[in-house]
């Protein structure tokens, strides 16, 4: 078996589909509340919907696809017979089964509990692979949304999270959260 992953493959479904499915009821909500009688309710409504969907599912959605797009950019996943090759800029790095500590994959409480998805974001989840080495890889739904499909049971973590976007423990940001919760 000889699979190659890259350019993130899976753009159109975490991405595209979304956009396409808010244009759609956008247009439907405006040509529905064009033929109303009051004008006034209908800009109200309108503004509401708007800024409910732009809150509450836009900004989200592309905090994630471009948090994403920046970590797996240009990446290449190969899986060629249980064997991977991971390559990213000038970086290779080759493992197998035998060399993953453990694979914690981040996910939203939807697909963490594998409930019905309420946000477009809640698809979105990423996999923290962690070789024996001290090694530690970052794959992306965008590029791979197979990896739990791909690595055995007993070495995938599965984890929770409200909102599963990517932080290193070397960035500005953790760094400082530890220094003030540290002391």
């Amino acid at each position: 078996m000889r699979k190659e992953y890259s350019n993130l493959l899976y753009k159109k479904v975490f991405l595209y589909r979304p956009l396409t499915i808010m244009g759609i009821v956008s247009v439907g909500m405006f040509l529905f509340f064009l033929i109303s009688d009051s004008m006034n309710t209908v800009f109200t409504i309108i503004q509401v919907a708007l800024l409910w969907g732009v809150v509450g599912y836009l900004l989200p959605l592309l905090v994630l696809f471009f948090n994403y797009k920046k970590e797996n950019n240009k990446t290449i996943l190969e899986v060629i017979n249980n064997k991977f090759t991971y390559k990213k800029k000038n970086k290779t790095i080759e493992f197998s089964f035998s060399d993953i500590e453990k694979v914690v994959l981040n996910l939203s409480f939807p697909l963490y509990h594998r409930d019905i998805r309420l946000f477009f974001w809640d698809e979105y989840y990423y996999a923290e692979i962690k070789l024996k080495n001290g090694k530690s890889i970052i794959i992306t739904c965008l590029l791979c949304d197979e990896i739990e499909t791909l690595i055995p049971k007993n070495l995938i973590e599965r984890r929770r999270r409200i909102f599963q976007v990517i932080t290193k423990p070397d960035s500005k940001v953790v760094r400082n959260f530890s220094k003030q919760y540290d002391s």
